[in-house]
């Protein structure tokens, strides 16, 4: 294993670090730092961006040869730090501490350290990671967003607010889908000059803002939460899949939401993220599709498409079926027979 020293952790100082240990230079444009890993060490590149207010971006992307310790000794800043995995793994361990957490895929953390406390990041060789980590100065963050005590959640006003670093704080969960749409957003942009370091320093508050509101909500507990997890994405995909395949015998939305392991709210806001519509509106719109391959390809009479399409009335189906497509079932199949022909 390899070890490295970093006795800062604003993030353009970690990169001159690192670019000191290694005896290479660093690109520089306005605030943004990208050091490109050399050769004997690995691949890949890692980034900073610098803002004004006491807060920054560090980007890792990037594959070591073998394992590396980077450790981030005592210095008189007081960091915050907002981590993500987008890909790999990452063991975190506060120098305290006899036991590492490990950072996977979807996993995102908070922490801060105590005064004089170090803590190090070890990577895992011969994998690729993608890490993001939001560093906060909380003292200098302080003078710039500034909020009163009721603002937000008091454990999380005591994180921003103990500038003595009295106490180190630590918690786990799963980013969401929002915050993993705006990571892929700030990689792809390509702009220049004050447009992308308005969008930069722009998109990293709100990556801040929407993880705040992540915390509160994983504060409710796992029952009464109502933010989407990146993690869960596949489960609206897989309530989707049920609904395709069950769809003659299809039971409630209640029954669905628990058959993923969902709370209701949390299921209907899925299926309006990524389908853009209700579970309902979803169900609807399979039973049209299915109704309308049915009707052109197969040999099925009307009553049995209505119980292949999970609906017990011959009329209520010609009444939705006409409201969407402006014609009677029987007069869709005359028409496409005709087309046919």
């Amino acid at each position: 294993m390899k070890k490295l020293e970093i006795d800062s952790f604003i993030p353009k100082n970690v990169i001159l670090g690192l670019a000191e240990a290694w005896n290479i230079s660093p690109s520089v444009s306005g605030n943004e730092y990208v050091l490109d890993v050399p050769d004997s060490w690995g691949q890949g590149q890692i980034s900073a961006v610098q803002f004004e207010g006491g807060f920054g971006l560090m980007k890792y992307d990037c594959e070591f040869l073998e394992d590396l310790e980077i450790h981030f000794v005592d210095s008189s800043e007081d960091p915050l730090k907002f981590l993500y995995c987008l890909n790999g793994n990452l063991q975190i361990r506060f120098a305290d501490k006899a036991e590492d957490f490990t950072m996977e895929k979807y996993n995102n953390c908070i922490l801060a350290s105590r005064a004089k406390q170090s803590h190090l990041f070890r990577f895992p060789g011969q994998t690729f990671v993608r890490i993001r980590s939001i560093e906060i100065d909380k003292t200098e963050f302080h003078t710039r967003f500034h909020c009163e005590p009721n603002g937000c959640h008091s454990q999380l006003q005591k994180i921003f607010e103990d500038h003595e670093d009295e106490e180190s704080f630590f918690q786990d969960g799963m980013y969401s889908v929002t915050l993993a749409g705006l990571f892929d957003r700030l990689d792809a942009f390509s702009q220049g000059g004050i447009l992308r370091a308005v969008y930069l320093e722009g998109t990293v508050l709100k990556i801040l803002s929407q993880q705040l509101m992540l915390y509160e909500d994983d504060l409710n507990g796992a029952n009464h939460q109502r933010i989407l997890r990146r993690s869960e994405m596949e489960l609206i995909h897989q309530a989707a899949q049920i609904i395709e395949d069950e769809l003659e015998d299809l039971g409630t939305v209640p029954d669905l939401a628990h058959r993923v392991g969902f709370n209701i709210n949390k299921l209907q806001d899925g299926f309006r993220m990524l389908y853009h519509m209700t579970v309902n509106q979803y169900i609807h719109t399979t039973r049209m599709q299915r109704a309308t391959t049915l009707l052109r390809y197969s040999d099925l009479n009307i009553s049995e498409i209505v119980h292949k399409v999970g609906l017990s009335s011959k009329s209520y189906f010609s009444k939705i079926f006409k409201e969407e497509y402006g014609i009677t079932p029987t007069q869709y199949r005359k028409e496409k027979w005709k087309i046919a022909v």
